[in-house]
């Protein structure tokens, strides 16, 4: 029998896919003692998608936005254009910030997460860096801040001139986005498998 390595709740407290079952940041916190919890683990993060592509998107949408958003990001014809509206949809929010003096100098980044009501900030610096390593280095490490695979916004505080606009909201270009996921390889599965998108503050 295969090992259960990914838990969907599509029906839950806070529906998403978990890669822990017991503990705080587990699927069985979501659905304990809930009648109508509907969830089920799977081997593999594909067995796991497939599952959830078989309950078609109108079902999804109404139940688990979120998750409609890990197997079809541009299933929703728009996407809401405030902080206040994201977090109601359920997206967790990230916004980053960094910043050197002199190129290279010393320098540091700012970051802070939301999610609902909860909020956590991040912060570090290092004696000799660059303004795009401090911004880049806010995006990962708001990233590996995350407890499990859900959708994200990215808010980056300083675009710069390889912002291109997609959908009515700002976006970086493939290439960078290329660039910032590389970064992020090998990091943490939950990572891979987010739905992610970059929005500028």
């Amino acid at each position: 029998m295969t090992k259960k390595q990914f838990y969907v709740v599509v029906l839950g407290r806070q529906p998403g896919i978990y890669q822990e079952w017991f503990g705080e940041d587990g699927a069985a916190e979501q659905v304990e003692g809930l009648e109508e919890a509907i969830f089920k683990g799977f081997g593999t993060l594909e067995e796991a998608l497939e599952w959830l592509r078989g309950f078609g998107a109108e079902t999804l949408l109404r139940l688990a936005p979120d998750l409609l958003d890990l197997i079809e990001p541009r299933a929703l014809p728009r996407k809401p254009k405030s902080p206040e509206d994201w977090l109601k949809a359920g997206k967790v929010l990230i916004y980053t910030d960094g910043r050197a003096i002199d190129k290279p100098g010393p320098g540091g980044y700012g970051v802070v997460l939301c999610f609902r009501e909860h909020r956590k900030e991040l912060s570090g610096g290092f004696r000799r860096t660059t303004n795009h390593r401090m911004e880049l280095t806010a995006c990962i490490e708001g990233l590996k801040a995350l407890k499990s695979t859900c959708s994200v916004i990215l808010i980056i505080d300083d675009v710069p001139a390889w912002v291109c606009e997609q959908c009515g909201e700002p976006l970086f270009d493939e290439k960078t986005v290329d660039a910032i996921q590389e970064l992020l390889q090998g990091v943490d599965t939950r990572l891979k498998d987010s739905a992610l998108a970059f929005a500028a503050a």
